[in-house]
């Protein structure tokens, strides 16, 4: 591997660290706190953050990717970015303070009013503290990213924790997001060489802007298209069970970041770096395709096939419809973590245009399947949700690789082996577990991961030895360069 293949491995096993560490803990709040609060009040909390997350994407995380975009950001793009991430954190702000008593008149939800009063105060962190977060990432410094998550949510958890332990209910959900936001930020202000100044220019505010709307508009048509079925599910199914598909969104949210964030975090910086060469852009995809594939394919298809178990352990008997939802829903959360390779490949061949129309897309395919299908029952939700992915999966693909001329059997051929070995794995799963019902849930889940693991790489070892020895390879040769250092 060359120099830029350890640079790379140095910075993703410190971004797994980061998302593996912070999702972990985040999954551990939510798994405690679901055995003290209600599901309507799992229900009100997705919508209020769902709510955030619009502006958010809309606004704040739009100008820090198109600074994370760039080859070389100078001091006064930075200042530019945090100017304008500021402003718009307060516009954010108010919209959702001003809207809090219509959008809860809509939702038949009282208490959803109070709650967004409340997380306007989450967005301000994050206007305050974006561009930090965009200025370690630009340089690599994922260590202290993965340290400022481990902080903040270690603190906003145990605030959350004991407060739902007490009975506070949907205010301890409030306050776990509103803490571990607010030190976040605090931490990313107190780590971060860069200091915000107002040494900027009209040109430099302007350029972000023309390239922040497109990825603005981006962002949000995909926050709808990843979101849109929990606002729909509570619309037409209510509360509850708007509680129940957010359980196990987040399931799969955690997984999906463990696994397929972290490796992106760094493709975008990687893929933008190698956008002068071709070939050498060609191959960095590929090898991400590669390494996503490989992870996330037998995780995915095992999830799918142990969703039941999965279910009894983290949750509890009193969540099981969250089961058959799970695996539905890992089809999907399996495809979009190779089409996010070719949203920063558009990103990086300065193409946002390919990822606004491909987003719109996928968020109107969307709406429409759901209203279609939403009114029939939490299941139709996640059906109509993969099915949209399948649709449009392969139409995303055709265009991001005529852009850097690679072959569909060439594309095929690497990912075949990961996908086929997984299928043998979650078949084999599939029709041992029967034989293990009369067992506890984490019984079958100590007996069939670890038998899952050896079938996988034992397929994987038949089917293509050469991938085997990659990922070795690329681990063995990211520790010895002490990536962790």
């Amino acid at each position: 591997m060359s120099d830029d293949s350890h640079q790379i491995g140095k910075s993703a096993i410190w971004s797994v660290l980061n998302q593996t560490t912070s999702q972990m803990m985040a999954l551990a709040v939510f798994l405690v706190t679901a055995r003290f609060i209600s599901k309507e009040d799992f229900g009100t909390m997705a919508i209020a953050m769902l709510v955030v997350e619009v502006l958010r994407q809309l606004t704040i995380e739009s100008i820090g990717l198109s600074l994370l975009a760039r080859s070389n950001p100078e001091k006064k793009d930075y200042n530019a970015g945090f100017i304008l991430v500021l402003l718009s954190s307060f516009i954010a702000a108010v919209l959702i303070f001003l809207g809090a008593a219509p959008l809860a008149d809509l939702m038949v939800n009282a208490r959803l009013e109070n709650a967004l009063h409340w997380i306007c105060l989450i967005i301000l962190t994050f206007g305050a503290s974006k561009i930090h977060e965009t200025w370690l990432a630009k340089n690599m410094m994922f260590k202290k990213l993965a340290l400022r998550s481990i902080f903040s949510i270690f603190i906003g958890g145990g605030v959350g924790i004991y407060m739902a332990i007490h009975g506070f209910g949907l205010l301890s959900l409030i306050a776990q997001q509103i803490v571990t936001t607010l030190l976040g930020a605090i931490f990313l202000w107190s780590v971060t060489k860069w200091r915000p100044g107002l040494e900027t220019s009209k040109e430099h505010i302007i350029k972000i802007l023309k390239y922040a709307r497109y990825i603005s508009f981006n962002n949000s048509a995909n926050l709808v298209n990843a979101q849109s079925d929990v606002f729909l599910t509570a619309y037409f199914l209510g509360a509850s069970p708007a509680g129940i598909y957010n359980a196990a969104k987040r399931l799969i949210l955690s997984a999906n970041l463990v696994m397929s964030s972290s490796i992106g975090q760094v493709s975008m910086p990687a893929l933008s770096n190698a956008s002068q060469d071709p070939e050498k852009l060609r191959k960095t995809y590929l090898d991400f395709c590669l390494f996503t594939c490989l992870f996330t394919a037998p995780a995915f298809v095992g999830l799918a096939s142990l969703s039941q178990p999965f279910v009894g352990v983290l949750l509890g008997q009193t969540w099981v419809e969250v089961a058959p939802i799970l695996s539905i829903l890992c089809l999907p959360a399996f495809l979009f973590s190779l089409g996010q390779l070719s949203n920063h490949l558009f990103f990086s061949l300065n193409k946002p245009l390919f990822t606004s129309v491909f987003s719109a897309l996928n968020a109107i395919t969307n709406i429409l399947l759901l209203v279609a299908f939403a009114r029939f029952g939490l299941e139709y939700v996640a059906l109509a949700f993969a099915l949209k992915t399948l649709i449009l999966f392969p139409i995303q693909l055709f265009f991001a690789h005529r852009l850097i001329d690679v072959p569909v059997l060439e594309f095929l051929k690497s990912l075949y082996p990961a996908i086929l070995s997984s299928v043998v794995m979650g078949g084999f799963l599939s029709l041992v577990l029967p034989y293990l019902s009369g067992v506890s849930s984490i019984l079958q889940l100590l007996i069939l991961v670890p038998v899952g693991v050896v079938v996988y790489y034992s397929s994987l070892w038949v089917f293509d030895k050469q991938s085997v020895f990659l990922l070795l390879d690329f681990v063995r040769k990211s520790i010895s360069k002490k990536a962790v250092s």
